[in-house]
């Protein structure tokens, strides 16, 4: 076996994903260990799709992710543009449109005369694929662009704005509109995630970014400072510079500051100190409240986040949940708490806050919370439900589309895809509903995933279209995911579903498609070695070719009964089923298990 690699030496903790189209999203920290000296033995990945033949994999074969230097020296900084004037609108920085010829839009302050609007294919706009003079508040590129990472920006007097830029699919859909996709820190086009790791048990927690880029594998980039239990997410670009934002929530850490401080994106990756904090002053110690970057919701060319709060909400009876909108805008303002989502009682819980990008292609972002079953005294269930939210100007409507399983029993309904997805290529988010796992009248399990297509009328949710899980899958509790992304660069997302099955890591792959049977039966495949536990997967395009890579977190017993060996591996996009070749392999040990949460 080869030595562990310059990274493996680094990465001595638990590894956090965080990547989009999906990457991302969803990310942890967990404590680890520095000891590398235990040999590792090789990884078998038996394919059971019937027509793929099992194929032995190396781990130490494939490329490594070796440190190397970053080449963001050429990637020119956000301007500072001057209030009134004209500002991009959409589609956000990090943005997948939803045309191959996308609507841009802008605000043109009254009098102003026209402003140069220009497509490019590089950050520095060195190559202008389209421009024109409009004095309009939107337009379109005169031709379609080509699949793939484009930039755009304004110009006028000699000044430009910030330079965006969006992920065009292979296809256009019916709705032209787009939501934010892709988790970048540097606004090079390309998905990046983040690893964190600690030194030992009473070591500091860290949290280092690795940035996408063409042709390799990504580049290692800035290093923060994280805590015990923190998570750590991307959240999109709150600021309108182009950049995405990193944010890293702390709990427990200081008595009465619990808090989510955001980091600002830049050319070179994540600033080490944050540039906002969200604080909840009276004293609290509440760990895992999840937060997420929705896109944004409003239209106004920000970013927005939400995030569950400390407080309960203002109805009576103190049980129910608070969960607060936050809308991005210029750097040096604060961050501006909107109209807050509240729901729950005694019995179900209501938290997990969910991007689901543009359900109904109104320009506005949308997003998602799960009530999760409970039980009332005597064992009666109250079932779970998925209450969709709609964006608009200001802010998301006070009435959500309900969603709920037809089964009394299911009492794992409410997983949700760790991103915003288009199932079927028509340019309209869809939304995915996975059941968890309840018996049927032999004990086993029928899990399976609800799809709700997106459509202009969505005042009803529509006829769900249902994903089954094979028995090999098992079922969607402890570690699983739900993860889409363009596996195979065709315009439709696929999702990819990861479960721990029996000592294994089960991945299923349902292709996208314009009905339920037109994508054909699904791919899986198993990843077997040593009681292999599965934390979760991600679909990244980590050198923004257009096919999304599948990025899994792992975690098996080491050589010592206390230690956990974990890491992550990087498989190919491209063909369809996916998984033949790891592309790359992030591997180490560690005290406690790696998590990536969701």
């Amino acid at each position: 076996m080869a030595q562990p690699t310059t990274l493996q030496l680094i990465v001595v903790g638990s590894v956090a994903l965080l990547c989009s189209v999906g990457c991302g999203s969803r990310s942890t920290a967990a404590d680890a260990s520095p000891d590398y000296d235990a040999a590792r033995s090789d990884v078998a990945v038996a394919f059971d799709h019937p027509d793929v033949a099992d194929v032995g994999l190396d781990r130490d074969a494939a490329a490594p992710l070796d440190a190397v230097a970053r080449e963001d020296a050429t990637i020119p900084d956000a301007p500072d543009v001057a209030a009134g004037w004209p500002r991009q609108v959409g589609p956000l920085a990090g943005a997948r449109v939803t045309q191959r010829r996308p609507t841009l839009r802008w605000t043109l302050p009254a009098g102003a005369p026209g402003v140069r609007v220009e497509v490019c294919a590089d950050r520095a706009c060195s190559v202008v694929e389209h421009g024109w003079t409009s004095a309009a508040s939107e337009g379109r590129p005169p031709a379609d662009l080509s699949p793939g990472v484009h930039f755009w920006r304004l110009s006028l007097g000699g000044a430009t704005s910030p330079v965006w830029p969006f992920l065009v699919p292979a296809r256009s859909g019916e709705a032209d509109t787009s939501w934010s996709s892709i988790n970048d820190f540097n606004g090079d086009g390309r998905a990046d995630l983040v690893v964190t790791s600690q030194a030992g048990d009473a070591g500091g927690v860290t949290a280092r970014a690795y940035l996408g880029r063409a042709g390799d594998l990504p580049a290692p980039g800035p290093t923060l400072s994280a805590a015990d239990n923190a998570l750590v997410r991307a959240v999109g670009d709150l600021d309108g510079d182009g950049y995405g934002e990193l944010a890293v929530s702390r709990a427990c850490v200081e008595p009465g500051l619990d808090r989510i401080e955001i980091h600002r994106g830049g050319p070179g990756g994540p600033s080490p100190s944050p540039t906002w904090t969200i604080a909840w002053p009276p004293a609290t110690c509440i760990l895992g409240r999840a937060f997420v970057g929705v896109g944004d919701v409003n239209r106004d060319g920000y970013g927005d986040l939400l995030a569950e709060s400390p407080m309960r909400a203002s109805t009576p009876g103190g049980f129910s949940r608070r969960i607060e909108l936050y809308l991005g805008g210029p750097a040096d303002r604060p961050l501006t708490q909107s109209r807050a989502l509240e729901g729950g009682n005694e019995y179900n819980s209501f938290g997990g806050p969910t991007a689901l990008g543009d359900v109904n292609g109104d320009g506005f972002a949308d997003a998602a919370v799960v009530m999760r079953a409970g039980f009332l005294m005597g064992g009666t269930i109250l079932p779970g439900s998925v209450l969709v939210y709609f964006g608009g100007a200001d802010g998301f409507a006070r009435s959500p589309v309900t969603l709920q399983s037809p089964v009394m029993s299911d009492t794992g309904y409410g997983v949700l895809p760790d991103a915003p997805f288009d199932h079927d290529g028509d340019g309209f988010a869809d939304v995915a509903v996975g059941n968890g796992w309840h018996p049927d009248s032999e004990g086993r399990s029928p899990s399976h995933i609800d799809l709700h297509r997106g459509a202009r009328e969505w005042a009803a949710a529509p006829p769900a279209v249902p994903l089954l899980l094979t028995p090999f899958m098992g079922n969607l509790m402890g570690g699983s995911s739900v993860s889409p992304g363009d596996f195979d660069g065709d315009g439709r997302d696929d999702l990819a579903v990861l479960a721990t099955q029996r000592g294994r890591v089960a991945v299923q792959l349902f292709r996208g498609g314009a009905a339920g049977s037109d994508a054909g039966a699904p791919a899986y495949f198993a990843i077997e070695d040593r009681a292999l536990s599965g934390r979760g997967a991600q679909g990244c395009d980590l050198d923004g070719d257009g096919r999304a890579e599948l990025v899994v977190s792992l975690s098996s017993p080491g050589a010592d009964a206390r230690a956990l060996e974990q890491g992550i591996m990087v498989l190919h996009g491209g063909q369809w089923p996916i998984g033949e070749t790891p592309r790359a392999w992030l591997w180490g040990l560690a005290s406690v298990a790696m998590t990536l949460a969701r």
